[in-house]
């Protein structure tokens, strides 16, 4: 306590009025904590660890194997949005690349699910035919833009699975090993919906399919605690 009492006695009437400003704007924000923002104020905007990272120890960026990603989803998804499970796997893989972790090129990975009958696979058929040393399979359970209980209202919402195999090469051969799963699940926007009338539904789609791409790309690469905001 003396030495947070120490600080504030340090700050400058400018500084003092910045953050009355910062705070009256946070607290108006639905979602952002003041203390997020007291914290950045103070010491910066620190790097968290992926959850990937945390509870594996592997920090994928630098590894010196590629990272295959696939994502699944339900016929009562692909049938309106058959493009779905390709933009977001691109759209994750892009985010990954953008934070150093090496891919795996998502064409060849549609091509061999196209070539296999639209299927994806096991893990072990992927690591007997791709050079990855982790492979991410990311289960899309649900994946819906209208709003609840407001038909005409845009609200997206997301949820599902994700397991992680690490692809492992040696005198037995290749053979693939699970070292990670968890569940996701997400709202856009998390508070109001957004009016039909206002937007066109597949700005709305790509929009949220942005929004989840982010979070789950989130897993696995580091990032500033500000980018949740």
């Amino acid at each position: 306590m003396d030495a947070w009492l120490q600080k504030i006695r340090r700050i400058s009437t400018h500084q003092l009025s910045v953050l009355f400003v910062a705070i009256v704007v946070v607290t108006s924000v639905s979602g952002c904590s003041v203390f997020v923002m007291l914290g950045k104020m103070f010491y910066g905007d620190p790097l968290i660890p992926s959850e990937f990272r945390s509870r594996t120890r592997i920090n994928l960026a630098k590894q010196d194997t590629s990272l295959l990603v696939v994502c699944t989803t339900p016929e009562s998804v692909s049938s309106e949005l058959p493009a779905l499970q390709f933009d977001l796997t691109e759209g994750i893989l892009r985010r990954m690349k953008r934070n150093g972790i090496k891919i795996v090129n998502p064409d060849k990975v549609a091509d061999w699910v196209d070539n296999n009958g639209s299927q994806v696979g096991t893990p072990r058929e992927m690591a007997q035919d791709f050079d990855a040393g982790f492979i991410v399979v990311i289960d899309v359970e649900r994946f819906d833009t209208t709003a609840e209980k407001s038909p005409h209202m845009y609200q997206g919402k997301s949820f599902g699975n994700v397991v992680v195999y690490q692809v492992i090469d040696d005198e037995l051969g290749k053979r693939v090993q699970s070292i990670y799963s968890g569940e996701f699940r997400t709202t856009y926007p998390p508070m109001n919906p957004i009016s039909q009338e206002s937007m066109e539904r597949r700005v709305f789609q790509k929009r949220f399919m942005d929004h989840l791409a982010d979070q789950l790309a989130r897993q696995f690469h580091d990032y500033r605690l500000g980018d949740e905001f």
